[in-house]
């Protein structure tokens, strides 16, 4: 391609070239790959974000994620702040972060993916008094995608570089770990690292590292296994679930709405 234009990744969420405006123009260059294989056979720590070029006006961009992709989001919490969210009182672009230290996704907004039964499982025990689950829908724009290689090939390089910082202070400090949590009432005791601290940091450092690259992350999202086995022998988990954690609220629809109770 002779013409090179890169562009940031956070302008874009359609397969479409936002240069020339064809339709359907862009590819993944198949160079972008191999780049990240040498990188990788280096010894140096990877963070590969794909490179795309349109194939009408041959310019180059880099994305985190090319798929303008919706889904519906479901959150757990009180009744009282789904009724703020619903009243407006508390605006989307107020809605605070999860930023816990043992956040599975690292910090951000969290939503269980097409999951409603999930969510109000979760509200019950986080809020037995009066629970309580909102919809809407997310755009997850540029997407660190954990369901796709891709994305998980960067997670070790994240580790080996947060491994380092924390080896070179003085005195070395030792990475956080993931352990099981405490039970909580009404629920089954926890054998899945629910407590995920070291997961917290390595993604929170991913996502840090990606964005001094020059890419703007929108969301994070990933699947889980979770809770006990669905039937005997079986390797389908009870409360398996895709989580995603927002980091731009923008990406968030406005228009909320409750959710009946599921059992």
């Amino acid at each position: 391609m002779a013409k090179r234009r890169e562009e940031n990744s956070s302008t874009f969420d359609q397969a479409k070239c936002p240069n020339c405006e064809e339709e359907q123009s862009l590819m993944l260059l198949a160079d972008s790959q191999e780049k990240a294989e040498k990188q990788k056979r280096s010894g140096k720590p990877l963070f590969f974000v794909a490179q795309f070029g349109c194939v009408n006006c041959k310019t180059l961009f880099k994305w985190a994620q090319r798929a303008p992709r919706y889904v519906v989001g479901y959150h757990g919490c009180s009744r009282d702040f789904a009724e703020s969210l619903r009243s407006k009182k508390v605006s989307v672009s107020e809605w605070a972060y999860s930023e816990k230290s043992y956040e599975w996704l690292g910090k951000g907004v969290y939503f269980w993916e097409d999951a409603p039964g999930r969510a109000w499982q979760w509200a019950r025990i986080r809020f037995p008094k009066n629970p309580a689950v909102v919809a809407t829908t997310i755009k997850l724009g540029a997407c660190v995608d954990l369901a796709d290689t891709k994305f998980t090939g960067l997670l070790s390089g994240s580790f080996l570089d947060l491994k380092a910082s924390y080896g070179a202070e003085k005195p070395p400090r030792p990475l956080p770990q993931n352990r099981n949590a405490p039970q909580r009432p009404g629920e089954e005791p926890d054998e899945d690292f629910k407590v995920r601290k070291l997961d917290a940091v390595v993604v929170n450092n991913l996502i840090t590292i990606m964005e001094k690259g020059g890419a703007k992350i929108q969301t994070v999202r990933c699947p889980f296994e979770e809770g006990k086995a669905a039937f005997p022998g079986a390797k389908i988990k009870m409360q398996s679930h895709v989580q995603i954690a927002v980091l731009d609220r923008e990406c968030i629809d406005k228009r909320i709405w409750l959710i009946p109770e599921v059992m």
